[in-house]
């Protein structure tokens, strides 16, 4: 060990004290140390945490070289005691959860014993950080006791009278569901980098908090970013879906930390977050099970192979890099030392650094052969089992290629020969147990699931027959391995169906270098052979030929299909497709037409009739000029209906992504827009590999083109193919949907949505021919399906939502303003109901019902737009044969309350004011005099003698409490009848009480007042266009308390 640390460590042995704080004791640096010699101390770091919080874990997996005095095993449970981690370059002392703990008498002894001997430690050497680390468990179940962390740290700070960086490090990471998957495909230098964000913002006024959000906006941000990625390079769908949820499970955490953040910051600068895990084991926890109704159809513990190593991830550089930064060597206790000429120091420099660069190199060459041995000791405790699964021998050979490499590393110095011999001897075994490994493990493992395969193949499968067959005798025949055909062949057929599409392409490469070495060890099975060869042979050779030509060519993904804007505007109804990264066969494109239709199949057809290393060779005579004519016109035929098909079934699987709400609308409708755009681009993908006058072109025989022709056009495909090379077309469809994206952009980014939505409702039904929903519903009748489709769910799944949005905001306006209003002011009074005492006041009719009132103005803010007032009875506007759901009941009040406004405001303003006259007709014999008076004093005296003009007047008037009678006295004198009502309706109460009868003229009725056997009869005559008079229009309207 190096002397300077055995140094320390001895120092810190001898000054143990009785209490479980012995450990905090003096680190001095350097081998020896004299009383003349300036004391210099490593710099030394505080873990603190909860209890089970990971802090021993994170320091013991660190890949820094701590050693522990007093950690004699591996055991990183929850420590008990203050332990040391100590290295060449920096200590740390792991403080025990416990020490944390307040007791219920509000003390904290351990603790306070513990900051005397740091303060004591302080005046020598400061304290140069503090690494609070808490588990990411207790973040989610929310059982951290910040309370209790914050008066600690606070304690701690003021002890020692100075603030050092605090880093907040959270621990057991890849307990969060979909970690391991998310970070797989990681290696060991990016599982060592660091995972997190600093806290130091440039902007001096902005506060932590605010710093926080900014940071952790742009970490998920990256976590985004990266989605894209991992989705494109997994193959496990189950991987896929806990990919793509992961950064929504780190989102889902924002709020927790934003909560410590702030918390801890009052007295406590936070230098930075980040994010680790160690090889703990536990429970997956899942933050999106509070905020998702979808139910996890499958557990995530099953995604996790049962071979998987645990290793520590995001720790390394955390520590190396963020946290230590090449702290500087604290010197102290300056004592006067004596000075050396500075000759001396130039002699012994030379070799002094001669020697530093010597041990620095034998560390790391040392490493490195630890780490190759330590490999292979994996590899050995893995391929110890007689039975391997192909899962597990795939992780055996990875440990020993990466054992390989590790030893490839390390470089001995020339001077010590012994580590050069050393080295070899690793090599020689190293090498010897790989070539092992694959020709007695690995080749024989794949020759039995092959020869399987084989014996189980039928005559109704000759592509699987044949490409089992090609790949079995590769394993035989070196000369004839073809890589790309043994991953596409482990890929495409049912072999190493436990392997994921990655691992089996891995798998090929390790197959493809135990094929070069020879295998006595293995013999070819004839019989298989030529069983299976006797079963091709029995096939029509047209069959025969067409599986030969599609054993061919590997399958690939179409360049556009990967492209982030197809991924968000379409998905796949087929999952051979999704599993497949989007894939078509080269097969089926135009780039390899004119190859396969003019060299391809008359090769293929010759293999056919003479055979090959795969199907043998043929005994009997080759065909004719004019049978392999036929043979292969017969296979041209077949190629060129398959070729059809799988576009057409290519096209008809491709489903727009669907969209429930405007940020799902405009998403979709950004990708189909563009740049580039996902629409454009997928349609000239189908035109490029299926337009007839380039296919035939291709075609050095035309014997086939009035077929292919036939079949593009049987398939629609030649329209679909007419409408995307239409550039006129395209442009005015892209147009459309880009300004219905400007819209749905406009809505989603709003606060309110609704109120936003409603605004461009109004504008698209005010322009019903010029709207964007309109013009793509015109735009999808030149287009062929499953354009035409994608355009009408466009528009009309867009204009649904306008109007949901719509309906919602009226509604919502409605029963707060209008609603609400009726109901305290106007529901069950006069005049609005006949049988009731109580009268509305005018004002408040007013206030409801005039041109600028309330309800008039809710309805020419909100609904006048959608609705029809032209006709006599009011209609909803509709819009690609949808409008706003308001019922007819709703809408027939609504007409009837304009009817209203117009009676009593006959001036179109808020002046509610009626002139009306009373006209005698005729007065009874027996009746001296008929008397009016109304609430002004006015009175009006009627007589069957005299003449009797018509009289004048207004409602309402100034005297609203007053007065309004009729007094009905006979010649007797005795006992006259009056007939009186008090209150601002008393004019309409009265003529309630009289008995009204309709004339030929709409603003004139009769009324009859009777009372003790004499009776009046007047005319009433409005001088309104609409009479206010007029019986059943104001006591039937009931304000609806919803629209719909």
């Amino acid at each position: 060990m190096n002397p300077r640390i055995q140094s320390t460590i001895s120092f810190i042995q001898k000054t143990i004290q009785p209490l479980h704080l012995q450990h905090f004791s003096l680190l001095k640096k350097g081998a020896s140390h004299t009383q003349s010699a300036p004391e210099t101390y490593l710099p030394w770091f505080l873990t603190l945490g909860p209890t089970q919080s990971g802090k021993t874990t994170l320091l013991s997996q660190s890949e820094l070289q701590l050693v522990s005095p007093t950690q004699h095993n591996t055991d990183t449970f929850a420590s008990t005691n203050c332990q040391w981690w100590i290295s060449e370059h920096s200590a740390f002392l792991d403080i025990p959860g416990h020490f944390l703990h307040i007791d219920s008498e509000n003390k904290s002894p351990a603790w306070i014993s513990l900051l005397n001997l740091i303060k004591k430690r302080c005046r020598q050497s400061p304290l140069k950080g503090i690494l609070l680390v808490i588990n990411i468990y207790d973040v989610i179940k929310e059982t951290i006791d910040l309370p209790t962390l914050k008066t600690q740290l606070s304690s701690l700070f003021q002890k020692i009278k100075t603030t050092p960086p605090l880093y907040l490090v959270f621990t057991q990471c890849d307990r969060i569901a979909g970690f391991n998957e998310f970070f797989s495909d990681l290696g060991p230098r990016e599982r060592n980098n660091y995972w997190g964000f600093s806290l130091q913002s440039e902007q001096s006024h902005s506060s932590l908090v605010d710093t926080f959000n900014q940071e952790y906006t742009q970490f998920i941000k990256r976590l985004n970013q990266r989605v894209i990625w991992r989705l494109h390079h997994e193959h496990n769908n189950e991987a896929k879906f806990f990919i793509k949820d992961f950064p929504l499970q780190l989102e889902n955490l924002k709020t927790a930390f934003e909560k410590i953040v702030t918390h801890l910051t009052e007295h406590t600068p936070i230098t930075g977050l980040y994010f680790c895990s160690g090889t703990q084991k536990g429970d997956q926890l899942d933050t999106l099970i509070k905020t998702s109704h979808l139910a996890r159809t499958f557990e995530h513990k099953a995604l996790l192979p049962s071979t998987q190593v645990l290793r520590p991830y995001f720790v390394h550089e955390l520590l190396n890099e963020i946290i230590l930064q090449d702290e500087p060597v604290i010197q102290t206790k300056h004592v006067k030392t004596k000075t050396l000429p500075t000759g001396y120091f130039l002699l012994l420099a030379p070799p002094v650094l001669a020697c530093l660069f010597w041990a620095q190199n034998h560390q790391l060459q040392k490493n490195q052969f630890n780490l190759a041995t330590h490999t292979y000791q994996d590899f050995q405790a893995i391929i110890k089992n007689e039975t391997l699964s192909p899962s597990q021998l795939l992780l055996a050979l990875d440990k020993l290629k990466n054992s390989l490499t590790y030893l490839d590393r390390f470089q001995p110095s020339w001077l010590m020969s012994q580590n050069q011999h050393l080295k070899h001897h690793w090599q020689q075994t190293l090498q010897a147990a790989y070539s092992t490994t694959l020709q007695s493990r690995l080749l024989p493992q794949l020759v039995e699931q092959l020869e399987q395969k084989l014996l189980a193949s039928t005559k109704t499968q000759p592509e699987q027959t044949y490409s089992l067959l090609k790949t079995y005798l590769m394993l035989f025949e070196p000369a004839h391995t073809d890589i790309n055909h043994l991953k596409q062949a482990l890929s495409q057929q049912n072999i190493l169906s436990t392997l994921s599409l990655q691992e089996k392409e891995d798998y090929a490469l390790f197959l493809a270098e135990a094929i070069q070495s020879p295998h006595p060890g293995l013999s070819i099975n004839q019989n298989l052979v030529h069983r299976a060869r006797q079963s091709l042979d029995d096939m029509p050779y047209p069959l025969l030929a067409y599986a030969l030509v599609k054993n061919t060519l590997p399958t690939q993904p179409l360049p556009l299909l990967s492209e982030k804007n197809f991924i968000q505007a379409f998905h796949f109804s087929d999952s051979k497709y999704e599993s497949q990264k989007q894939t078509l066969s080269l097969l089926y494109t135009a780039d390899y037409f004119s190859e396969i239709y003019n060299t391809l199949i008359p090769t293929v057809s010759q293999d056919v009739s003479k055979g090959n290393w795969i199907l043998g060779k043929k005994d009997q005579g080759t065909l004719s000029k004019e049978e392999m004519h036929e043979l292969i016109q017969d296979v041209n035929d077949f190629y060129l209906s398959d070729y059809v098909n799988t576009w057409k079934k290519f096209i008809d699987t491709i489903q727009l992504n669907g969209f429930s709400n405007f940020n799902e609308s405009q998403r979709l409708l950004s990708a189909l827009c563009g740049p580039p755009s996902a629409l454009e681009e997928l349609l000239q993908t189908i035109a490029n590999n299926t337009s007839l006058s380039v296919l035939i072109k291709k075609m050095n025989d035309p014997h086939n083109n009035r077929n292919f022709t036939e079949l593009l056009a049987k398939e629609n495909i030649e329209t679909l193919n007419q409408a995307a090379l239409n550039t006129t077309l395209t442009h005015t469809t892209l147009v459309a949907l880009n300004n219905l994206q400007h819209d749905i952009q406009y809505i989603s980014t709003q606060t309110k949505q609704n109120e936003a939505a409603l605004k461009i409702a109004q504008q698209y039904i005010q322009n019903p021919q010029t709207n964007p929903i309109t013009q793509l519903l015109q735009l999808s009748g030149s287009y062929p399906a499953p354009i035409k489709g994608w355009l009408e769910t466009i528009a009309y799944g867009n204009w649904k939502l306008l109007l949901t949005a719509s309906y919602a905001e009226i509604s919502q306006t409605w029963q707060h303003t209008v609603s609400l209003y009726y109901k305290n002011n106007l529901n069950q009074r006069y005049p609005l109901s006949k049988q009731t005492p109580f009268d509305a006041k005018t004002e408040d009719f007013k206030q409801f019902f005039s041109p600028q009132g309330l309800l008039a103005s809710f309805f020419n803010h909100y609904l006048k737009p959608f609705v029809d007032t032209d006709k006599p009875r009011w209609k909803i506007l509709k819009l690609a044969g949808l409008g706003l759901p308001i019922s007819d009941a709703a809408l027939e009040q609504l007409e009837r309350a304009s009817i209203i406004s117009r009676m009593y405001f006959p001036q179109a303003n808020d002046q509610m004011t009626l002139n009306f006259q009373l006209e005698p007709l005729a007065l009874m014999p027996s009746l001296k005099y008929v008397a009016i008076r109304d609430n002004s004093g006015k009175e009006i005296v009627d007589a069957p003698t005299q003449e009797n003009k018509p009289s004048t007047w207004s409602w309402p008037s100034d005297n609203k409490g007053g007065e309004i009678s009729i007094e009905l006295v006979s010649n007797e004198g005795q006992n006259p009848a009056l007939l009186s009502q008090k209150g601002e309706w008393a004019w309409f109460r009265l003529f309630d009480r009289a008995h009204l009868q309709q004339t030929n003229d709409p603003k004139r009725f009769e009324l009859i007042f009777d009372a003790n056997g004499n009776a009046a009869k007047y005319a009433l005559v409005a001088s309104t266009a609409i009479n206010p008079f007029i019986p059943g229009i104001i006591e039937q309207f009931k304000c609806p308390d919803e629209l719909s």
